[in-house]
């Protein structure tokens, strides 16, 4: 398989969790058939690869990291007809690339498709040890469509993790760079491509931002890239996100508020600018919530009820940080702006 896999890191040390998880990946993939590329923009750079299939592109220091930076530097070093954006923290269960390699047969080989768009899960604390013991996707999975937060803190329908040929991602661009620190970068990616490639007619709600832990709340475009990812999840073919802690002063996160500023302009300002050659669909999608249940029947899923509610809802310490980064953030903003 023509596939290669994009990482990008940034760390402060040896000790640093994304430095471990580095060398993780590193050894995970040193036998495998895929070329990986590992891009570091680490102020000390420490890590090495001895593996003919496995390359380190040491990159130019960054004060904030920006994942889209990094991401290009590798698209222009990748070897291979498909790439695939693979994040530091993910993991996969024992068959994934065996089920992602008939997906890509079948999607961008067979049926001439440009992309396939992964999602991922969020586990908690408890649920990093339990799959890192284990590999046991059905647990995680069974976790999360029963509701039960245990194992699992969320679930991202779409982000970085997906797979593109690489010459169409030439042709639609490469990660917007204007996003520095955390998030948008790939949100923006995923609507110039679903916008070029539309399942259905582009609701009116589509602009919306909002976040939601329980899939059948998603609105605006989170919604509609759900059609694309939902069956995925089904068909076991998700990737796996561990815990790690966020710090609360990191300028990383704290950008995430104006990130998300910053794509809706985007996503709207590319629309405009294209306007006759984009959302090219007739379509009218089946109703969400219809969708859901008619995806649960198909895969005989008796037990969904995570998808559509949390039974334990608490506050999360994650959620809390979040909550104290955009007091900080709006805190600076003021202060330039006076």
């Amino acid at each position: 398989m023509e596939l290669t896999i994009i990482t990008a890191v940034s760390y402060n040390s040896k000790k640093h969790y994304v430095y471990k998880r580095a060398l993780e990946l590193i050894e995970y993939f040193k036998n495998k058939k895929y070329q990986l590329i590992i891009t570091d923009s680490s102020k000390n750079k420490y890590l090495i690869s001895k593996y003919q299939n496995i390359k380190i592109i040491q990159l130019k220091y960054q004060s904030i990291f920006s994942p889209a930076i990094t991401r290009n530097e590798a698209i222009k070093s990748a070897s291979n007809k498909y790439i695939m954006f693979y994040d530091v923290d993910m993991s996969v269960g024992y068959n994934f690339f065996d089920k992602l390699e008939e997906k890509i047969i079948k999607k961008l080989e067979r049926k001439n498709n440009n992309f396939i768009l992964l999602p991922f899960i969020y586990l908690t604390k408890e649920g990093t040890k339990v799959f890192e013991k284990n590999k046991n996707i059905q647990e995680i999975k069974d976790d999360f469509l029963k509701g039960n937060n245990k194992l699992v803190k969320n679930i991202s329908l779409n982000s970085s993790a997906m797979v593109i040929k690489k010459t169409y991602l030439e042709h639609i661009g490469l990660f917007d760079t204007d996003f520095i620190g955390h998030g948008g970068e790939d949100f923006e990616l995923i609507h110039r491509l679903i916008a070029n490639n539309p399942h259905s007619k582009k609701p009116n709600d589509y602009y919306i931002n909002e976040t939601s832990n329980i899939v059948a709340n998603l609105k605006g475009f989170r919604r509609y890239m759900a059609y694309y990812t939902l069956p995925l999840l089904f068909e076991d073919l998700f990737l796996i996100h561990r815990w790690h802690n966020w710090p609360i002063f990191s300028k990383f996160y704290m950008l995430k508020n104006n990130n998300h500023e910053i794509l809706i302009n985007k996503m709207k300002s590319y629309d405009l600018l294209n306007k006759n050659k984009l959302w090219n669909s007739n379509r009218t999608a089946i109703k969400y919530n219809k969708y859901i249940i008619n995806l649960c029947k198909q895969y005989k899923i008796t037990n969904y009820e995570g998808l559509f509610k949390e039974k334990n809802i608490i506050l999360k310490k994650n959620n809390f940080k979040q909550y104290i980064r955009k007091i900080l953030f709006f805190y600076l903003v003021q202060r330039k702006t006076k």
